[in-house]
């Protein structure tokens, strides 16, 4: 009975584990970094080849951040010319990655990609956008995203009648110039990774999901873009929690203090960032800071859930004040069965079944967050139910009159994946499936990129005394 009941809980803990994967697939973990930006060449050499004259490949941006769309333009040709367009870079386990397509020439000789679709392609580019996003590997992973040297190189081939046209290399990065990161190992463990200059700068406490570790990409990415950030590990490393389950708060609201107390930050716009299971931590630590400038949440959760570790039976995923917060926990069915038989499987209606029962008190207080809200989320979301977790978010929200800004980011047909790069989207599905399609979850990818900057920005602008 006993070994039958620990089975049970290890299915529910590998579902509530699965949840992790939203975020490592959006915001893939790395253990260490090379936090020095690398210079390039501000243009690359001639190459020694036979190339016609009058054929020319230009490639723009040359050097850019990985969020910057790559566009390639050829002149030159014959007009109705087909041509063959490669890309390929190698990611950083030496793993090279590919796209190609046909394109044909229109009457002056031009072909513009992506802003053409191709006449065929090895991969779909939505909407004729996204050459990046549509590079696949040449070999078979094990793991569903893209793990990009820093920084990379893309190779850019045009090739017509057998033979090389033109050659081009364009540089993308995931760290700006002067852009410096520090690795914290003492009262919190992380990363804190701050933009050029004296400041002050907004700032945001940057929250994972249950995979662990320290978000280092999200850190660099909002760090690059003019704002310090803070991204912090709450387990499964040195010094912490082995597992997600009972957590205290007060971690989370101690590192809030720090990144205020930091001389180069505005103690008064300090916000909180989380995505799926860390969008729990967010939001709770948004709830309970007095100081907490505004939240935003992707892929959020509505209520608190339970931890991973049920060794002990099922706990909280987090405490307060040395008492478990209460919390939920997913229902069992066939599907987790099937799960672990390796069969992908959907686990929306396990969340949504469990949802349904939830007591009043398993859900998170947003009313108390002391500054504007965003939430982000697919409708298509077949992990868990984001866009219903939204929605009970709002109406708690307008139920208590809540007094500051709510924005909601929902892209009708996207699922559980996004990403914060012009990269590869995930496309490998291992025992779940997390819903959309490569187009809107691009989609949803571009526009949670944009909302995270504009609602930066009006915190920018907005008066302290307007959080009053």
């Amino acid at each position: 009975m006993l070994k039958r009941r620990s089975c049970l809980l290890g299915l529910v803990a590998t579902a509530l584990g699965c949840i992790g994967l939203l975020t490592l697939i959006l915001f893939p973990q790395s253990s260490e970094w090379d936090w020095t930006y690398h210079d390039v060449p501000s243009s690359w050499p001639a190459w020694d080849s036979p190339y016609p004259d009058d054929v020319t490949l230009e490639v723009s941006p040359l050097d850019a951040l990985a969020d910057t769309l790559l566009r390639v333009r050829v002149t030159g040709l014959r007009p109705g010319q087909h041509i063959a367009l490669r890309l390929w870079t190698e990611d950083r386990d030496g793993l090279r990655w590919e796209f190609g397509g046909v394109w044909q020439a229109d009457a002056q000789g031009v072909v513009d990609a992506p802003a053409k679709a191709p006449v065929e392609a090895s991969a779909p580019l939505p909407d004729g956008d996204g050459l990046l996003s549509a590079l696949r590997p040449v070999a078979s992973v094990s793991h569903p995203f893209f793990r990009p040297a820093k920084p990379y190189t893309v190779h850019v081939q045009v090739e017509a009648e057998g033979r090389v046209l033109a050659e081009a290399r364009a540089v993308r990065r995931h760290l700006a110039t002067g852009v410096t990161c520090l690795e914290l190992h003492e009262e919190q463990v992380g990363v804190y990774c701050r933009p050029e200059g004296e400041g002050p700068f907004p700032a945001v406490l940057v929250l994972g999901g249950s995979e662990g570790g320290v978000p280092r990409e999200v850190a660099s990415w909002w760090a690059s873009h003019g704002v310090a950030a803070l991204g912090l590990a709450y387990f499964g490393e040195a010094s912490l929690p082995r597992s997600l389950v009972e957590i205290p708060l007060e971690y989370f609201l101690a590192a809030v203090d720090a990144l205020r107390d930091r001389p180069e930050v505005d103690p008064t716009r300090v916000l909180v960032w989380g995505a799926s299971r860390g969008s729990e931590a967010a939001l709770l630590t948004a709830a309970y800071h007095p100081d907490v400038a505004g939240v935003i949440a992707i892929a959020p959760s509505s209520v608190v859930w339970s931890g991973l570790d049920f060794s002990q039976g099922p706990r909280s995923a987090w405490t307060y004040d040395g008492k478990p917060l209460p919390f939920l926990s997913t229902a069992l069915s066939m599907d987790m069965l099937r799960m672990m038989a390796g069969v992908p499987v959907s686990l929306r209606d396990e969340f949504e079944h469990s949802l349904d029962g939830a007591s009043p008190e398993a859900f998170i207080p947003v009313e108390r967050v002391r500054g504007p809200v965003l939430l982000i989320a697919g409708s298509d979301d077949r992990l868990w139910p984001s866009d219903r977790f939204i929605d009970q978010i709002v109406a708690r929200l307008n139920a208590q009159a809540f007094p500051y800004p709510v924005e909601t980011v929902i892209v009708e047909g996207a699922g559980h994946t996004a990403t914060l790069y012009e990269e590869p989207q995930p496309y490998i599905v291992e025992r779940i499936v997390l819903g959309g399609t490569l187009e809107d979850n691009l989609r949803l990818s571009r526009r949670a990129r944009q909302a995270m900057l504009d609602f930066m920005n009006q915190l920018i602008r907005r008066s302290p005394d307007e959080r009053d």
